[in-house]
């Protein structure tokens, strides 16, 4: 009799674990565009980051960046308005941290990428003829 009982719960035991576990995984979801569209620009400032000053598309693609995770504009040389790859590493493991934290929220493309609030003072006052062009 015990046999039988254990052969009839057993079953029922492994589906509901296992719609538990499907579960889970489903609650994830990650828009695979964004993925890919915040990858390529972060990986367009990893390409880019030695060599000239940053130029337009560099410092586009930062504000791009900006509006969904920091940037660190106040640490760049101010002089010659240099991104550092020390200050790209850093910045690099924020976001990385950021996409991870947030990667499961279905986050959308912005159909535009405005100077952000916290950052404007920085345009303002090292880059003020900067024309963002998205």
């Amino acid at each position: 009799m015990k046999k039988i009982i254990i052969a009839m719960i057993f079953p029922f035991i492994v589906s509901c674990s296992l719609s538990k576990m499907s579960g889970l995984s489903t609650r994830c979801r990650e828009n695979k565009k964004f993925k890919k569209t915040f990858f390529d620009k972060i990986d367009y400032i990893g390409a880019n980051i030695y060599g000239r000053s940053p130029d337009s598309t560099f410092i586009s693609t930062l504000i791009f960046i900006s509006n969904y995770a920091p940037v660190s504009f106040y640490k760049m040389r101010h002089y010659v308005i240099s991104y550092t790859p020390d200050v790209f590493q850093n910045d690099k493991k924020v976001w990385l941290r950021w996409y991870e934290e947030n990667k499961c929220k279905n986050i959308k493309l912005k159909n535009s990428h405005p100077i952000p609030y916290q950052y404007k003072s920085f345009f303002d006052d090292f880059l003020p003829n900067f024309q963002y062009s998205p």
